[in-house]
């Protein structure tokens, strides 16, 4: 009896884990000081896992899902957000509800971020991928890719906007435009040119509500971020490779300053 009891164990476990092959959890996690520009200091901790699965099809439809939990200290947390869903076959990628808009996935909107946390960044977002929305995500955007370039369109049914990219790769240069129409996309515009040179990163990125210059340099474990923007944003970081983990510290021009180490599991 005992042997037909670990023989079924067994068996009901592998069976398991055949049927977690196509998920994934991974995660990260941080934990430093911050100090804003008028002398108030704060914790900050973070812990995110993004759970995402998938399956290819006998006749090689692709699909995936993936939904986040981020948890901070200094927010209203209501656990993990809408999911975004994709369907793809060959060159022709699908993607619905919390997913980037056709600007966002063309136009590097984060361009630079500097220190560890990314909590100071040459950005102005448009319409990304939220980390925290349990709102209705009513968007979906279309990606078509040839060779080197990528072409996107998207639609919001959320607020009737309709946006348009294309990024490419010329020698050593990424090249990412966009523009929105109508609802809340309306006249907006994205743009963004960046190439690496050995160790140093430089890039321009141009919106209707922002221009910003920013340059990383990498040598081994240390790291140097920074950008400056017209909207009276200036920001310096270093960052050094623990092996493992990444301890960062980062200024503003105008006196707000953060010190933290995250990790990735």
């Amino acid at each position: 009896m005992k042997k037909v009891l670990l023989t079924t164990t067994v068996l009901a476990l592998s069976a398991s884990v055949a049927a977690a092959e196509g998920v994934s959890l991974k995660g990260m996690a941080r934990v430093g000081i911050t100090n804003s520009a008028d002398g108030e200091t704060s914790l900050m901790s973070r812990f995110q896992v993004d759970a995402s699965g998938g399956v290819t099809t006998d006749s090689g439809l692709t699909l995936g899902a993936k939904s986040r939990l981020r948890v901070d200290n200094a927010a209203d947390n209501g656990g993990f957000n809408n999911p975004e869903v994709t369907v793809g076959m060959g060159g022709v990628n699908l993607a619905f509800g919390n997913t980037n808009s056709a600007m966002a996935a063309v136009g590097n909107p984060f361009a630079t971020c500097v220190g560890e946390t990314g909590n100071y960044c040459a950005w102005d977002p448009k319409s990304i991928y939220s980390s925290n929305a349990q709102v209705a995500q009513q968007k979906v955007r279309a990606d078509v890719s040839m060779g080197h370039a990528t072409m996107s369109v998207s639609g919001d049914l959320g607020n009737d906007a309709t946006e348009i990219g294309v990024k490419t790769s010329v020698g050593a240069f990424n090249v990412g435009v966009g523009m929105g129409f109508g609802g809340a996309s309306e006249d907006q515009y994205v743009a963004d040119v960046n190439g690496t040179f050995g160790d140093i990163k430089v890039g321009v990125r141009a919106t209707d509500a922002m221009s910003a210059a920013y340059v990383n340099y990498t040598n081994g474990a240390l790291g140097v971020q920074a950008f400056a923007s017209d909207q009276d944003t200036q920001a310096v970081g270093v960052t050094y490779d623990l092996g493992g983990a990444t301890l960062g510290v980062a200024g503003e021009v105008d006196g707000a300053s953060q010190i933290t180490l995250g990790f990735s599991f």
